[in-house]
Formats: structure tokens, C-alpha cells, sequence
């Protein structure tokens, strides 16, 4: 006992003070192993909980760290063709080129300060839903709008197949933000030249939208934690696998924590020449006719 070891019990027939003592003993162990074991279980618990809380402190400092790179890096451009501009030798052509240059790095700030708020509202559950019926292809006309020159410029084909009619349930603007993130990670990893193919398929009241883009497939040890907000892929790995799939997580952050909210499923899966990122909406529900009348 006085190794920790309650394994050996008092095993005497004896009927006097010495038996007596043999079964408080074996009682005592039994009492001491038990708690011991509890023990031994709470603190496992309370490493994990520590552990937990070290793996999410450093992807906080890594993320601000990324953050904090990527707000440097168009601050410094913009502030180095801003100086250009006030030159008195330069032309018109290069100073319109500046002036583009120069709003191009601007909307990149605004998308991230405006990842970073969104983010931020549904991590403090300041986030609510404006549930309603509404036509899921007309919220991705507007998306086809939105992106017509961004695909034309990078030379993408984007392909659509959707039903003629997809009347949806859910919050038309929350549900175009999830859409909007996911076809804008899709255009982020498709080359000049590739595709991207949106279709979706009804089952049970429920349609599932699935977004598939020609290009790199994701690793398999990084599937399950790129849609952590604060995951970073480890900066050892090759600078082109840190780019593609660590970035900051935001939009694929963004699109987990309001599918959930919507109270719906999301996921992945590597195509053999790409990847599909898909998430479901339930199907406006039904009116009866009887009811109409």
C-alpha cells in the first residue's frame, strides 16, 4: 500500500483482532484504489482542458499573427503607390494603373475587416436569422453577377445546374454569404482555363448545394480543420500547402458556424481532379391547397 499498489488483499479466515484488522485493510484499499483511479481520471480531464486551452491560445496568436501580416501587406503597397501618385513624373497611364492598384488593395482590407466582424458576431451569438421562404435561384442570379468579371478575368468557366424552381427555407442574407464564401474559396483555387460546377439535388426536403471546383485536392490530415476559424496549416509544410489550405480560416469559419446556425450539415470531399464543398437548406415547406381555401 505504501507503493500505491492495492493489487494484494488480506485473504486470512481469522476470526480475531489480526482478521478484523485484514478486512479494514482490504476495505481501506479498495476505498484508497477507488479514489485513486478517480483521481487519476480527473487529471487526465484536466490535461486535456489544459492541453485544449494551449492549442487554442496559439492558433489565437498565429491567426492575429496572419491577420496582422495580411492588413501589413496592402497598407504597405498602398502606401507605396500612393507616394508614386504625388511624383509629378507620372503619366496619365500609370497613374490610373496606381489608382487601381491602389482600390484592388483597399477591397482586400474591406473583405477581411468584414470576414473578422462576421466572425466575431457569431462567436458572441450576436448573430440572428431572418428565417423565410425565398427562391434559392434568384439569390444565385446575383451571385452570377456578382462574379461575371472575376471569372472572365481569371478565365474560369462557371457552370450552373440548379432546379427551375428551388424555393428554400432559411435567411436569404445569411444564406448568401454562406454561398458567396464558398464560390469565392472555389474561384480562389481553380486555374485559367478550369471549371467550376454548382448543382443541387433534393431528397426528403432537404437539398444539398455542392460546390465543385477543378484543381489541388486537400490533404486528408487538413479536411476536418480548415473550417476552424483559427486554423493555420504548420508553417514547416510547403509554402504553397500553407497558402492554399491554412490562409485564416475565415470563410470557411464563416460558412460552418452559420450552416450550423441554420441547423444544417456541411462538408468536403476530394473529387479525382478536385474538390466539392457542399452544405444543405431545407425545401420551403409544402402548402396544402385545402388550407388555401
Amino acid at each position: 500500500m505504501t507503493q500505491l499498489d492495492f493489487s494484494k488483499k488480506w485473504h486470512g479466515t481469522r476470526k480475531d483482532e489480526i482478521g478484523q484488522l485484514g478486512s479494514s485493510l482490504n476495505m481501506l484499499s479498495q476505498q484508497l484504489n477507488t479514489a485513486l483511479n478517480a483521481l487519476k481520471e480527473s487529471n487526465g480531464e484536466l490535461q486535456k482542458q489544459l492541453n485544449k486551452a494551449k492549442e487554442v491560445e496559439h492558433m489565437r496568436k498565429s491567426f492575429i499573427s496572419a491577420v496582422s501580416h495580411e492588413l501589413k501587406t496592402p497598407l504597405a503597397i498602398i502606401q507605396g503607390y500612393a507616394e508614386g501618385l504625388d511624383s509629378l513624373d507620372v503619366d496619365e497611364d500609370t497613374r490610373q494603373r496606381y489608382c487601381k492598384i491602389i482600390h484592388s488593395e483597399t477591397e482586400k482590407m474591406d473583405s477581411l475587416v468584414k470576414d473578422l466582424l462576421n466572425l466575431s458576431r457569431l462567436e458572441t451569438g450576436s448573430f440572428r436569422l431572418e428565417m423565410t421562404t425565398f427562391d434559392f435561384g434568384a439569390l444565385a442570379d446575383e451571385a452570377k453577377e456578382r462574379f461575371a468579371n472575376t471569372l472572365s478575368h481569371k478565365q474560369i468557366l462557371m457552370e450552373w445546374n440548379l432546379p427551375e424552381e428551388m424555393a428554400v427555407y432559411g435567411d436569404p442574407e445569411r444564406v448568401d454569404m454562406i454561398l458567396t464564401n464558398l464560390l469565392s474559396n472555389a474561384i480562389d483555387y481553380t486555374g485559367a482555363g478550369r471549371k467550376i460546377v454548382i448543382d443541387a439535388v433534393s431528397q426528403e426536403g432537404i437539398y444539398t448545394i455542392c460546390i465543385y471546383n477543378q484543381g489541388i485536392q486537400i490533404p486528408e490530415e487538413y479536411q476536418k480543420r480548415i473550417w476552424e476559424p483559427f486554423y493555420k496549416v504548420d508553417t514547416s509544410r510547403t509554402r504553397n500547402l500553407q497558402r492554399t489550405f491554412g490562409g485564416h480560416g475565415l470563410g470557411l469559419g464563416i460558412v460552418s458556424a452559420l450552416v450550423k446556425l441554420h441547423g444544417q450539415r456541411y462538408g468536403m470531399r476530394n473529387e479525382t481532379d478536385g474538390v466539392t464543398f457542399w452544405f444543405t437548406l431545407a425545401a420551403a415547406p409544402q402548402v396544402d391547397t385545402a388550407d388555401r381555401a
